[in-house]
């Protein structure tokens, strides 16, 4: 039954065809779709008759211009174009001969009286590369080179206008977090985080690390993390109205946070003297 199967098989498979169309030049790809079979099927048949396959390159690079042309000195791009070739084909054969592509490197002669004055001028590294004639990253090279201090970014309009809404928060407040931003300038948290991590690294605010204090809050500022501050008696005062300390374990655990938040001895004081006056029992202050 096996045997039969097989035979059936092979039979429709037509080798005379197969031949003629060989003896065509034609390669197993366009003979699979005359004869409507696989590729795979008309390379097994080719194997089995022992026939080499017909597939040659169609473009054919004329490999003694070439090497013509690199004498010349001419480039990749510009060999490729008389040859009318694709470039990596001259990259190809480049390798396969172990030819050695010609760089051109053009070097531009920049007055370094100039630069100089034009960046300490002010102007940007975008308008001083226009100025000379070259590119930005050229400016950024030079500026390295000569060990001149790189300019910062300049504030945008809209990053100040956000720092200063974010600064008279913080007056009014106390404090803020970044949801407190995002709600009132109308942006998102990250955008929030960015502005206001931009004013801590100035030196402009400070932070109070959340982690660790939560049950002293409550729900009073629900998912921060962090508050941000400007003043530091501003909230120490406002942190006395919102934090619950119940007894002296509660006390010595929330001056601890304090006092690793950077919080001043003096100002520690003055929050637990706050918690007197609130009625909180004296054996609780510290």
């Amino acid at each position: 039954m096996g045997n039969d199967v097989m035979m059936k098989l092979k039979h429709k498979f037509n080798l005379d065809e197969f031949k003629k169309l060989y003896n065509e030049g034609l390669n197993d790809n366009e003979i699979a779709r005359r004869m409507n079979v696989s590729a795979t099927t008309v390379r097994y048949w080719r194997c089995k008759l022992k026939l080499k396959s017909n597939y040659t390159r169609k473009r054919k690079v004329d490999l003694e211009k070439l090497i013509q042309l690199r004498e010349q000195k001419y480039s990749i791009r510009e060999i490729a174009e008389q040859l009318g070739v694709n470039f990596g084909t001259i990259g190809y054969w480049f390798r396969k001969l172990k030819i050695k592509p010609l760089r051109i490197r053009r070097v531009r002669k920049v007055n370094l009286n100039e630069f100089i004055k034009l960046y300490y001028d002010g102007l940007k590294y975008r308008e001083i590369a226009e100025r000379m004639g070259i590119a930005k990253s050229t400016v950024n090279t030079i500026v390295t080179r000569l060990r001149i201090a790189h300019r910062r970014r300049g504030k945008s309009e809209e990053g100040g206008i956000v720092g200063n809404g974010i600064i008279r928060m913080m007056n009014e407040k106390g404090y803020v977090t970044l949801k407190d931003i995002a709600t009132r300038c109308g942006i998102g948290k990250h955008a929030a985080y960015r502005h206001v991590h931009a004013l801590f690294r100035r030196g402009k605010v400070c932070k109070f690390t959340v982690h660790g204090a939560r049950d002293f809050f409550g729900c009073h500022i629900k998912d921060a993390r962090v508050l941000y501050y400007i003043d530091e008696r501003k909230l120490v005062e406002k942190l006395s109205g919102i934090v619950s300390i119940k007894d002296m374990n509660m006390a010595k655990s929330f001056t601890r946070i304090l006092r690793n938040n950077g919080v001043s001895s003096e100002n520690i004081a003055y929050f637990y003297q706050l918690l007197k006056q609130k009625g909180m029992r004296d054996e609780t202050c510290l």
